[in-house]
């Protein structure tokens, strides 16, 4: 029994100097998102937002983008990119659960869907609210160490793991949006959205230097 307790108090210790000795490192973009294009491939820009102080105080973002883009054919699409670099000044992501509709919206359908892109598939939550006759789709995943993940337990996860093996746990939040009326859901639209931002998006996050973790 006593050696029981001695285990556990050389746990503690163990953890306690950890927690006192450790630092992650901020770690930058590869490329500033001030820099992210204004046009990919047939999307051009058409709206940018710049959150005022009391969002920022919120979100948190070491860097972020908000922009709306217009398709050859008309439509639009939002595009919200929130990078935290992991440095000890940097906030943590703000979960999409809180940045999705609010009153009088109603969760219609959630699940996860894949999208190849370059022959690669990515994992996505597609998500879609209701309110009246109108319904938004929201198609949203996240980047932990430069992998992407779908989950929120996933990206703690990878977070604490790039963290004790790279001292990074740095995270990006990407959600696309579009506005719609009906029964049809843009599926083929916004997959074609996502097929041609993501290697713009995945060029400016910083390289994956953690442990694998696309299968989550």
């Amino acid at each position: 029994m006593m050696y029981r307790y001695l285990f556990v108090y050389a746990l503690l210790i163990a953890a306690g100097l950890y927690t006192h000795l450790h630092s992650d490192v901020a770690t930058p973009l590869s490329r500033s998102l001030d820099e992210f294009p204004m046009s990919v491939d047939e999307w051009r820009a058409v709206k940018e937002w710049h959150f005022s102080e009391p969002v920022m105080r919120v979100l948190r973002p070491s860097d972020y983008l908000a922009r709306k883009y217009r398709s050859q054919e008309g439509d639009t699409v939002e595009l919200y990119i929130g990078y935290h670099n992991g440095g000890p000044d940097a906030g943590p992501v703000h979960s999409p659960k809180h940045c999705m509709p609010g009153s009088g919206w109603l969760l219609e359908s959630q699940q996860q869907r894949t999208i190849t892109v370059d022959g690669d598939p990515l994992k996505v939550v597609w998500a879609v609210y209701r309110k009246g006759e109108r319904r938004d789709v929201f198609v949203y995943w996240f980047q932990v160490c430069g992998n992407p993940v779908v989950s929120e337990y996933a990206l703690k996860l990878g977070e604490v793991l790039g963290s004790l093996t790279k001292k990074r746990r740095d995270s990006a939040f990407i959600r696309i949006s579009t506005s719609g009326a009906g029964e049809g859901a843009p599926t083929e639209m916004l997959s074609a959205f996502v097929t041609d931002f993501y290697p713009v998006i995945r060029a400016y996050l910083p390289v994956d230097d953690c442990r694998e973790r696309r299968d989550l």
